[in-house]
């Protein structure tokens, strides 16, 4: 009958010294080429381990090693079974040695590990603690340290904090591109933080990281004049990081409100006054309480006019007149207003020349008048009178618009009995005087040749009035009442009026032809009657006035 082999509890103890990736069982043993062999199969199965991240499928590598380990431990078994020499003397000559060297070995080797574990949750811990606080270049390191150096710990913490290095990573890339001043570098790793990295915490983070490259971007252009670049960096602020866009509200509009000022300035020194204006308004309407608001008030007010001037010069009145009325009223604590309050009669002379020039005489004279009413310097003063009476004769003449307008305007005067205000009516006693009725109708009474058609020589205004009169009154006598029958002449008065001051020149009525005379009897259908004779003859009247007229 075969006998079963007996346990060998040196073999066993022995075994127990290759539970580890050493393998010094075998070398106790004296078998070194088993041992090489060992030793660098176990290398090999660390080494891919490594490289393959062991932490990742941690079960599946515990089962890895722990297999090759009781693979060599059951060989050694086997071998010292087999040949009880191989066990040094020295380990058997006392019973606990060997089994306690085993047993430390085993704890060393298994304290080892789980202390090496321990150091990698700690590191990780280290490294997040440095996230939290914002310290990137530690918590970098640290997670670094951790995905290289703790693979073999068979912990699942190892390669879930590469997805935290990566984050850290993109970080610090994007802040040290930052402090390089590589904006589009900076800007393009914080585009990369958002692709990957949607749910961080880190993300008000990067927004304000963004906002500063934007910022500092955009202060690069301004100093190189590119304010339309600059301002769509303030733009793409507003437009992708309206959270933290209005938390940092006051440092934007700073920004931005340095941009438009220096824009404006620019503007300014290149003579292009209107978008100069727009670009300094824009601070002073909508960036108030910024540090630039001081500086672009005066600098609108003068942009303003300095636009003026231009516009002067280039005898655009009306609009330089513009400019400089909204110094007036806009800017009413800038220095230049002043200048402004100074400028304005002498634009308002140069205009009215100009307009007398253009043969438009009444702007001109409108123009003129205003001189007095923004300075009272006497030789400004003089030169507008000057240029006014110079003006009037030039208008007693105009037979266009301006002539028309004057005449009308002094027929209403005195037709009112107001006086006439427009010095250049009736200013030619030499020449014959024209005249115009007030009522429109009532013209058909003044020859066409006598009606005025320059204001110089409008003398005369007519106004007619009824004069109708009764020349009979017949009673009649009824069986039931007594009716009347009056008899009634048509009549007109015609008055003809010095246009000068309003004093009467000349006065006549006209009548019409006498009714029939009263009949014998007369068939009433009212209790009174009346009869006319003919209607005023309008050639008698014209003829009169033709003649009276001088």
């Amino acid at each position: 009958m075969e006998q079963r082999p007996k346990f060998n509890l040196h073999a066993f103890y022995l075994s127990i010294f290759n539970l580890n990736f050493l393998g010094i069982g075998y070398l106790l043993a004296g078998k070194k080429k088993r041992w090489l062999i060992a030793l660098g199969a176990n290398l090999a199965l660390l080494a891919a381990g490594y490289f393959l991240n062991a932490s990742r499928q941690p079960g599946l590598w515990a089962s890895m090693y722990i297999a090759a380990y009781l693979a060599a431990a059951v060989d050694l078994y086997l071998l010292v079974a087999k040949d009880p020499t191989l066990v040094p003397e020295k380990l058997t000559q006392k019973a606990f040695l060997l089994p306690l060297i085993g047993a430390l070995l085993l704890v060393v080797f298994l304290g080892g590990f789980f202390a090496y574990r321990s150091a990698g949750n700690a590191l990780i811990d280290k490294a997040m603690a440095a996230y939290l606080i914002d310290d990137y270049p530690l918590a970098f390191k640290d997670l670094y340290s951790v995905n290289q150096l703790y693979r073999w710990s068979l912990n699942p913490a190892v390669p879930a904090s590469e997805s935290k290095l990566q984050e850290v990573s993109v970080i610090l890339t994007a802040q040290n591109q930052a402090n390089q001043k590589e904006y589009e570098a900076a800007l393009d790793a914080v585009a990369k933080f958002y692709e990957f990295f949607p749910s961080s915490d880190k993300t008000d983070l990067m927004d304000n990281l963004a906002i500063d490259q934007n910022l500092a971007w955009a202060q690069d252009l301004m100093a190189d004049a590119n304010y339309q670049g600059c301002l769509n960096h303030f733009q793409t602020i507003l437009n992708d990081y309206p959270s933290q866009a209005a938390e940092r509200k006051i440092d934007i509009d700073n920004a931005m409100a340095q941009n438009y000022l220096e824009w404006g300035k620019s503007l300014s020194a290149k003579q292009s006054y209107n978008g100069a204006i727009e670009k300094l308004e824009i601070v002073v309407n909508n960036y108030v309480n910024t540090t630039s608001y001081a500086e672009a008030y005066p600098a609108a007010a003068e942009a303003h006019y300095a636009y003026a001037l231009s516009l002067e010069e280039n005898n655009n009145f009306s609009a330089a007149e513009t400019q400089l009325m909204l110094v007036q009223t806009d800017y009413i604590n800038a220095k230049v207003l002043e200048d402004a309050v100074k400028e304005m009669p002498k634009l308002l002379l140069a205009w009215g020349i100009d307009l007398r020039e253009d043969d438009s005489y009444l702007e001109a004279m409108q123009k003129l008048n205003q001189v007095a009413e923004y300075t009272s310097d006497s030789t400004m003063l003089a030169k507008a009178e000057d240029q006014k009476t110079e003006i009037i004769p030039l208008l007693a003449r105009d037979d266009g618009e301006d002539g028309a307008e004057v005449i009308q305007g002094a027929l209403l005067q005195v037709c009112n009995g107001e006086e006439v205000s427009n010095p250049s009516v009736d200013i030619f006693p030499d020449e014959p005087g024209k005249a115009m009725a007030c009522l429109g109708y009532t013209n058909s009474y003044v020859a066409e040749e006598a009606q005025a058609d320059i204001p110089g020589t409008f003398r005369y205004a007519i106004t007619t009035e009824d004069a109708d009169r009764r020349v009979q009154s017949c009673d009649y006598l009824t069986s039931m009442d007594s009716r009347t029958l009056e008899r009634w002449q048509s009549g007109t008065k015609v008055t003809i009026l010095n246009v000068k001051d309003g004093s009467k020149y000349k006065e006549k009525v006209f009548y019409g032809s006498s009714p029939d005379s009263c009949p014998a009897s007369y068939w009433f259908s009212m209790k009174v009657e009346l009869t006319w004779g003919g209607d005023v003859d309008e050639e008698k009247i014209k003829e009169w006035v033709s003649t009276v007229i001088k």
